[in-house]
């Protein structure tokens, strides 16, 4: 349970002939550490039009639970020790982001509510399912147009725990597989 955030450490003695580069190209190590399941999802006000022209308001509530908060200063404690362990410490030279100052669990917490971003990965606008609020069936065809089908991230019930790529993958080609197997059922 690791939410999204950065760790900066400046390369150190194993690449000090590059020094002589301007600020923005010096060497980094980024250490991210990415929450897998958050307490507390988005929330979304109510709408006041449908139309187009008047988008939901969006309320992420990044960090509003106290165990998403603890998990993310866990997450920075955890690249800060990795940083500091033996097999890397050749290669930083030091902390820059958040740096030194920021030694208690609150200085960590604000660095995250200051530097924290999202890989926004939104899944789940298209749900699959059999109840009333489920766009798609099992077979990704959308509930009562026929011929439509969603195939990608958006029919999912729920945020898998990594990266969606693979899965939106793994759906496209079960999807191909169904297509096949209805289209001879047709014929």
């Amino acid at each position: 349970r690791m939410l999204f955030r950065g760790l900066v450490e400046e390369m150190g003695p194993a690449i000090d002939d590059l020094q002589g580069l301007s600020e923005e190209l010096q060497p980094r190590i980024r250490e991210f550490a990415q929450e897998m399941g958050p307490a507390l999802r988005d929330l979304m006000t109510e709408v006041e039009d449908w139309s187009v022209y008047h988008p939901p308001e969006m309320q992420p509530n990044y960090l509003a639970t106290e165990l998403d908060r603890a998990t993310t200063v866990a997450g920075v404690k955890a690249a800060r020790a990795i940083a500091e362990s033996s097999a890397m410490r050749p290669y930083v030279k030091r902390e820059v982001k958040p740096g030194p100052k920021a030694s208690t669990d609150a200085d960590l917490l604000e660095f995250c509510r200051d530097n924290g971003a999202t890989i926004f990965h939104p899944t789940g606008t298209c749900r699959m399912g059999s109840d009333p609020l489920a766009v798609v069936d099992a077979r990704l065809r959308v509930h009562g147009v026929g011929g439509l089908r969603v195939i990608d991230c958006s029919a999912m019930p729920t945020l898998v725990s990594g990266n969606t790529n693979a899965p939106a993958v793994m759906m496209a080609e079960k999807a191909v597989d169904m297509i096949r197997e209805d289209a001879a059922v047709k014929a």
